[in-house]
C-alpha cells in the first residue's frame, strides 16, 4: 500500500501541507507525530452501522480485454443457499489452418479439459456427472457477457463423464503428434465425445478450415452443463495449453491428431442461476425495507450481497482517518454443513463507481501485494469453534466517505465473484461480543 508520509516539527506545519495539497487520504501519522501529539487522536465508536442482505448482482464474466482464471459448473444444492447452477459456454478454435482431413477416417474425438482445484467446493467426496453439449447460437468475441447471460445449446449431450472431485488423477493415454503412439500421463480430464461429432468436423467442407471465422460458422462452440443436482462444484482452466478438442484419425495408414483449441483467443463464459425457495434467505430477501439485519448472508457467483451504511459518518468534518477496522462474526446454522460448505475464505467491499457497477474499494486495489495484512477479509478461528471473524481496514474508503468523494453505502461479498462458489452467514445482534463493530481512529484537524 502506498502512503504519503509526511515528518514534521510541529502539527500545525504537517497539517497545514495536508489541506494545501488537498491529500485527506489515510496516513501513518499515528506511528510519526510527536509523542504530545499523540494525545490528539480520537477514538470514535458511536457511529451507526446499519448492515442488511440484498439480492446478488450480475457479474462480468467474459469481456474481449479480460477472463475468467477458472470456470465453474454446478448444480449445487446448498443447505442454507438453495440451489445454483453454473453453466459455462466456450468457441474452439483451429490449432492451425487446412488440416489434410481427405481420405480421413475419425477414430475418436476427446475434450480435453485442466482443472482448478482451487475452484471446487462442497462435499468433494461424492460424485459428480457432467454433460459435454454443443453450443447452438454464435458468441461475438467482441461482446461482453455476464453472470445473468445464456446461450442456446442442442440436445442430446455429445459427452458425458462421472467422477470424484477429490478422486481426480493422472490419466494415461496414446497422443500421435508425430504419427507414432506415445504413451502419455496427464493431470487432465479426458472426456469422449460422439464420433458422429467427430465424422461431421473431419468432413466438413475443407472452406471450413480456412481460418477461425470460417470454423465458427460451422461449428459455435461446446458447453459444460452438470447432468443433475450436485453436492459440489467443479471448476476448469479453460488456459491449460493442454486443453482442446482433440480429433484421432488415421490417414495413410497412420494415426494423426489435430486439435480444435479454446486457449487465448476463444470466447468463454460462464452463466448463473440461483433458486432460493424454501431457504432462509428466501425471506431475507423478501422486505422491500433495508433493516438492521441480525442474519446476514452472502455468496459469491451471482449470489446475495450485504450492504452496510454508515449513515451518520458524514458529521465527521475536518478530521484525517487514521484506522477504520471493521470486525464482522459468522455463525453456523443448524441446518448448515460447515465441514462441507466452510466459510468463504476472502470477502471484499464493493462500491458503485460513476456508472453504477460495483468496484471494489480503494482499500483492497491499495492492498493487493499483502490482501491479509492490508485490507483483511480472511476467516480467523473464533476461540469458541463456533465460527469465524473477519477484519477489514476501510481507512481509505471512509475518508472518501467523510470527503464526500464516496457514498456511505458498501457491499460485501465473497471474493472472486465469478470464480468461486463459496459463502458464508454473518451475524449482527442488537449488543453483545459478536455485535459488528468499528474501530475508528480520527485526527482532527482544526
Amino acid at each position: 500500500m502506498k502512503f504519503i508520509l509526511v515528518r514534521c516539527s510541529y502539527l500545525v506545519a504537517f497539517f497545514a501541507f495536508m489541506i494545501t495539497s488537498g491529500c485527506s487520504d489515510p496516513t501513518t501519522i499515528g506511528s510519526d507525530l510527536l509523542e504530545e501529539d499523540l494525545a490528539q487522536l480520537e477514538v470514535i465508536d458511536t457511529l451507526t452501522i446499519e448492515a442488511y442482505t440484498i439480492p446478488g448482482e450480475r457479474v462480468r464474466t467474459y469481456s474481449p480485454f479480460t477472463a475468467l482464471e477458472s470456470y465453474m459448473v454446478n448444480n449445487l444444492q446448498d443447505p442454507v443457499f438453495g440451489s445454483t447452477e453454473a453453466i459455462t459456454y466456450f468457441q474452439t478454435r483451429l490449432e492451425f489452418t487446412n488440416p489434410l482431413f481427405t481420405n480421413a477416417i475419425p477414430d475418436s474425438l476427446v475434450l480435453v479439459l485442466g482443472y482448478d482445484t482451487s475452484a471446487f467446493y462442497g462435499d468433494l467426496t461424492q460424485p459428480f456427472t457432467m454433460d459435454v453439449l454443443r453450443l447452438q447460437e454464435e458468441i461475438d468475441q467482441n461482446d461482453d457477457f455476464y453472470s445473468d447471460t445464456s446461450a442456446f445449446f442442442r440436445e442430446p449431450p455429445v459427452g458425458s463423464i462421472t467422477f470424484t472431485p477429490n478422486d481426480l488423477d493422472t490419466v494415461t493415454f496414446i497422443n500421435y503428434l508425430d504419427g507414432t503412439p506415445d504413451t502419455s500421463r496427464e493431470t487432465v480430464m479426458r472426456i469422449p465425445l460422439d464420433l458422429q461429432l467427430a465424422d461431421e468436423l473431419i468432413n466438413l467442407d475443407t472452406t471450413a478450415y480456412d481460418n477461425d471465422t470460417s470454423f465458427l460458422n460451422f461449428f459455435n462452440g461446446l458447453v459444460l452443463r452438470a447432468a443433475g443436482p450436485t453436492a459440489n462444484t467443479i471448476g476448469f482452466d479453460l488456459f491449460d495449453n493442454r486443453g482442446g478438442m482433440y480429433m484421432y484419425y488415421r490417414r495413410d495408414t497412420l494415426f494423426r491428431e489435430f486439435r480444435y483449441t479454446f486457449g487465448n483467443f476463444s470466447t468463454k463464459f460462464v452463466g448463473f442461476e440461483h433458486d432460493y425457495t424454501g431457504t432462509p434467505i428466501e425471506e431475507a430477501l423478501a422486505s422491500t425495507e433495508p433493516s438492521n439485519d441480525s442474519i446476514l448472508y452472502t455468496q459469491a457467483m451471482q449470489g446475495p450481497n450485504i450492504a452496510f451504511r454508515f449513515p451518520t459518518i458524514r458529521n465527521l468534518q475536518n478530521v484525517v482517518v487514521n484506522k477504520a477496522e471493521l470486525i464482522i462474526h459468522s455463525s453456523v446454522l443448524g441446518i448448515d454443513d460447515p465441514a462441507n460448505f466452510p466459510a468463504a475464505d476472502q470477502l471484499v467491499f464493493y462500491s458503485r463507481n460513476d456508472d453504477g457497477e460495483l468496484a471494489v474499494i480503494r482499500d483492497f486495489q491499495l492492498a493487493t501485494d499483502n490482501i491479509g495484512e492490508r485490507f483483511g477479509g480472511q476467516p480467523e478461528a473464533d476461540p469458541d469453534g463456533h465460527g469465524v471473524t473477519y477484519r477489514f481496514s476501510i481507512s481509505a474508503h471512509l475518508q472518501d466517505v467523510i470527503s464526500g468523494r464516496a457514498s456511505e453505502e458498501i457491499y460485501l461479498s465473497a471474493f472472486p465473484r465469478p470464480e468461486r462458489a463459496t459463502r458464508v452467514v454473518l451475524v449482527n445482534p442488537p449488543s453483545g461480543p459478536e455485535k459488528i463493530q468499528l474501530n475508528l481512529t480520527v485526527t482532527r484537524l482544526n
